[in-house]
């Protein structure tokens, strides 16, 4: 719900291997239609062994582009700025008291970046409209609102002149981008017997960045919506594989995942109600954070920032596959059970939001502003709150079994064949807040009356306003929940390989496979691969 960061990113020198899985995979692997990436960290070894490094990039060492180096600006001619260092170690070895059945590997590495520095323009007040009485902005201080100065205090002195387009004052401001992340992995093996292996695998993830302009809001001015951000990703694996006789093995895992994005404002923030004495009546007391209220006021850039970011994510996982090798089928079962939720606040406009216009005829925006429309006759301008900053709890089940068979049918040919059946239970909330437009709930004569020609408002006093709503554990036909349990999600796949000259030049494949829980959606796959020799004396591919 971010694209910040995955759960768990692992470090290059903890990786033994990957295997990447485009499309048309066997019935072993679930749900996903994009690809599936299967990483296998590396394991401690009867020796011990470590290493350090440092991977880095500059600017200085970068070669410019010929573009910038012909510019006449010495600003333009210098390269993108960047400083990028990826620096750790791993140890591992054996852990002394059972020197030859248990091991272990630790790995730890941090990242430093910092990028070009991002720039903030923001259209500011021209200190004339505070300050000179024939200015067309100007209000007499004994009509200034108390609160709107307050306010005002924020926008912070213009450091450009005005524009030509619309003669607005800016203040400008750049800072580098900084992104710094740390990751720790630590596995154990631990080898009860020549058939029993135990494996317990941690990484922990750290993701910390500062939004100059605030995260999600990106405000044209520093120092108020500001946001330092952490998301720290950990991912927990404890299995368990057990020999079965000479031909069987037995996987059982369990997996627990997580994340937690959190947002907070640095002590250099100036946000509060009470920082700034505002004394602004607010409609509901859900004002989590007590934050000003956003600000838009015509011909200046806005006021605007959001309540403090709280969105976790867990999953926890039970996985068991069964392989048995029989003459030349490798036959393959299992399944899944994976509980999964994530939290998160709506980021509402619990704090309020006003906005100024011109007065047709009279006030300009800012005016009507700095008198806190006092008169009440800008009817343009406007005030909105939301009752509450609603955290929502989603939860929601995975269940699925599948079986399959690996059929060597010839030395060049191979015959992949299974089935995988899913459940997916519908998706619920704690607090039954899911809610959707059902056609068959809506009744015109319930529906609520317009206040305004145009449709804008509507008269809460009439008709039902939940007309038409289908609410989870009110009105919903599905209980807690708002769409139908589909229980017939049986996803078929079959794939062949042929090597036509059983020489490993040209592999032909052909596949089909139903993914996901839709029984009409297949996908189908035609590849071919050549790999002709490569002619060294003249570097080109030689015809075959």
């Amino acid at each position: 719900g971010s694209n910040i960061t995955l759960l768990s990113t692992p470090t290059l020198e903890s990786i033994q291997e990957f295997r990447i899985i485009t499309s048309s995979y066997a019935a072993e692997w679930p749900r996903s239609g994009g690809g599936v990436v299967n990483v296998v960290t590396k394991s401690g070894t009867s020796k011990f062994k470590g290493n350090a490094y440092e991977f880095f990039r500059n600017d200085a060492l970068n070669a410019n582009s010929w573009f910038r180096n012909q510019s006449t600006n010495p600003d333009v001619r210098k390269p993108p700025y960047l400083r990028y260092n990826n620096f750790g170690y791993t140890f591992g070895g054996p852990i002394v008291p059972f020197k030859e059945k248990a091991f272990f590997f630790w790995s730890q590495e941090w990242r430093r970046i910092q990028r070009a520095p991002s720039s903030l323009t923001a259209n500011v007040p021209n200190p004339d409209w505070l300050n000179d009485p024939t200015n067309s902005n100007y209000v007499a201080p004994s009509l200034r609102d108390p609160n709107a100065l307050k306010i005002l205090s924020l926008y912070p002195a213009p450091n450009l002149g005005p524009t030509a387009a619309n003669g607005a004052y800016r203040y400008a401001v750049s800072a580098p981008s900084l992104q710094n992340t740390r990751q720790e992995v630590v596995r154990i093996d631990y080898d009860l017997n020549p058939k029993w292996r135990l494996t317990g695998r941690y990484t922990h993830d750290l993701s910390e960045t500062r939004e100059l302009g605030g995260l999600f809001v990106n405000m044209a001015f520093p120092g108020v919506a500001t946001t330092d951000t952490n998301v720290p990703g950990q991912v927990l694996a404890i299995g368990v594989k057990t020999i079965l006789g000479g031909n069987a093995v037995n996987d059982l895992q369990y997996q627990r995942s997580s994340n937690a994005i959190t947002t907070t404002f640095p002590d250099s923030n100036v946000n509060t109600r009470a920082e700034l004495g505002l004394t602004i009546p607010e409609l509901f007391p859900e004002n989590g954070a007590g934050l000003i209220p956003r600000m838009t006021i015509a011909g200046l850039s806005t006021i605007t920032l959001n309540q403090p970011y709280r969105n976790n994510y867990v999953n926890s996982t039970i996985t068991d596959s069964f392989s048995w090798q029989r003459g030349n089928h490798a036959f393959k079962f299992g399944g899944l059970v994976s509980f999964e939720q994530k939290n998160e606040n709506a980021l509402a406009n619990s704090m309020g939001a006003f906005t100024f216009a011109a007065t047709t005829g009279g006030r300009s925006a800012f005016q009507n502003f700095l008198t806190g429309n006092a008169d009440g006759t800008c009817t343009a301008c406007t005030y909105a709150e939301d009752e509450s900053d609603i955290r929502v709890g989603l939860r929601w089940n995975r269940y699925e079994m599948y079986a399959q068979d690996t059929w060597r049918i010839k030395p060049n040919v191979t015959l992949d064949y299974g089935v995988r059946y899913s459940l997916y239970p519908p998706l619920t909330e704690v607090d039954n807040h899911l809610a959707t437009f059902n056609p068959a709930f809506y009744s015109a004569a319930n529906a609520p009356k317009f206040t305004t020609p145009a449709g804008t408002l509507v008269d809460k006093t009439t008709g039902s306003p939940t007309n038409g709503i289908m609410i989870a554990g009110v009105n919903s036909p599905y209980g807690n929940a708002i769409y139908k349990f589909q229980k017939d999600s049986i996803q078929p796949r079959i794939g062949v390989s042929w090597d036509p000259k059983s020489s490993g030049d040209m592999i032909v494949r052909a596949s089909y496979g139903i993914y996901y829980d839709q029984p009409l959606v297949g996908i189908f796959e035609w590849d071919a691969f050549y790999n002709p020799p490569f002619n060294n004396s003249t570097n080109t591919i030689a015809p075959s």
